[in-house]
């Protein structure tokens, strides 16, 4: 069965095209993205604007009409923070569906971070170890505890970039006095749940989103390695982040944008995901963090594997990794 997952998010909407080949596995024929900034200025007005959500209407007709054009199946579709708390969120959705067809559910924050632990726990090992893992959005801060077998601890935080942007953002760069607010801000509301964490001991930290990954590519173009495929998997060190989130706060959306690898539609965000992620290490007391591609489009559709096949997801990304090769390759498991 071909499958298409949805995340219509605060920062960009998102879409996976994906053939479920097994009750424990799925193969990603597609990937597409459009940052459409839907929560831009929500989060102080409480209402999503005129122009993102045209943006956003456009981003998911054209994923319905790439989907039907792939032969997709089945379309699952959730929206986040910025439909969640939006007055008109509900009315936006509903417009979607009419014009597109998609039929987008609103999920609670919990429930965000239970289905980005799905989609983490099969692309990284956590087995044996107990895992630190962060999803930053424009809307929130997911922060998840757990390893591959279970999940622990789950909060959603109201940290997202664009949210922080909203009551943050009033010069660029930021005064010395914002980002002193900044930073009291961030540890006040990461503080309790981190502490809790800690406390447990963390045996790795995992980062996923488009603002880590964007993050993490620039420390490593910084740091004279320029990836040639996928993010997933590369590490990270904390002082290459705090370096890097210096040189953020210091200069200008044009002057980030310059910098290798952060693109020109994220520099008005990306110091704000830089001050989240080195509060939130230094809280931790993690010296790195590791990249993970998967996030919540892969928790999405791998619930609904679960759910139709009656049985848990394989929780062993080795083992998944293997019994796909030997699908694709012709071999029966």
């Amino acid at each position: 069965m071909r499958v298409a997952s949805i995340d219509i998010g605060s920062n960009s909407v998102h879409m996976i095209v994906a053939d479920v080949t097994g009750p424990n596995s799925f193969y990603v024929v597609d990937r597409e993205r459009e940052r459409v900034k839907l929560g831009a200025g929500a989060f102080r007005s409480g209402r999503l604007r005129p122009d993102s959500m045209a943006a956003a209407m456009e981003a998911l007709q054209r994923f319905a009409l790439l989907s039907k054009r792939l032969g997709v199946q089945r379309i699952l579709a959730v929206a986040t923070s910025a439909v969640r708390e939006a007055r008109n969120g509900r009315d936006f959705l509903a417009r979607v569906k009419r014009r597109t067809g998609i039929d987008a559910r609103v999920i609670s924050g919990k429930d965000e971070a239970l289905l980005i632990y799905r989609g983490i726990r099969h692309a990284a090992d956590l087995h044996g170890r107990n895992a630190l893992m962060l999803d930053l959005g424009g809307g929130s801060l997911e922060v998840m505890y757990g390893n591959a077998g279970r999940l622990i601890i789950a909060e959603s935080l109201p940290l997202g970039v664009q949210r922080l942007r909203d009551f943050f953002g009033a010069e660029d760069p930021p005064s010395r006095k914002q980002r002193n607010a900044l930073i009291k801000h961030i540890r006040q509301l990461a503080a309790p749940v981190i502490g809790r964490i800690r406390k447990r001991g963390i045996d790795l930290v995992l980062c996923t989103s488009g603002t880590h990954m964007t993050l993490g590519l620039c420390c490593l173009r910084l740091r004279g390695r320029d990836p040639w495929g996928a993010l997933n998997g590369y590490v990270i060190r904390a002082s290459e982040l705090r370096d890097l989130h210096a040189t953020l706060m210091d200069t200008d959306a044009v002057g980030r944008a310059r910098l290798p690898g952060i693109d020109e539609r994220r520099a008005d965000t990306i110091h704000f995901g830089s001050a989240v992620l080195s509060q939130i290490l230094d809280l931790a007391h993690a010296r790195e963090f590791q990249l993970c591609g998967a996030s919540l489009r892969e928790g999405v559709l791998l619930a609904e594997i679960e759910k139709r096949g009656n049985e848990p997801v394989q929780q062993s990304v080795r083992v998944s990794s293997a019994i796909e090769l030997v699908r694709r390759a012709g071999g029966n498991i």
